[in-house]
């Protein structure tokens, strides 16, 4: 049986609908979902997951598009007043989408 974050996919672009797929597959259905966004909150090194149905457009280092978010539990930086600070760090990752058409 489909869970709620399966089928809540079903509508949206194709790209998109692969990437949160692929999510799925890896950490199961989701925690949290909305219309437009499927979250996962503390799945394996990461704090947060955000898969989304929308593309967002990046141009740096060169034109792509991201479809999800990846919150890693936490990052230790070097800091310049104290030994070790940590801070959060959000990701991104995508598939290296040049055009939105192929959505």
């Amino acid at each position: 049986m489909s869970g709620m974050g399966t089928l809540s996919i079903k509508r949206w672009p194709a790209q998109s609908r692969e990437a949160a797929r692929r999510v799925i597959e890896q950490y199961g259905e989701p925690d949290e979902v909305t219309g437009g966004q499927l979250i996962w909150h503390k799945r394996g090194p990461w704090r947060q997951i955000v898969a989304s149905k929308s593309l967002f457009q990046h141009n740096f280092p060169a034109p792509h598009y991201t479809l999800f978010a990846l919150e890693p539990a936490e990052d230790e930086i070097l800091d310049t007043e104290r030994k070790h600070s940590k801070r959060k760090v959000r990701k991104t990752a995508d598939f290296g989408a040049a055009d939105p058409s192929l959505a």
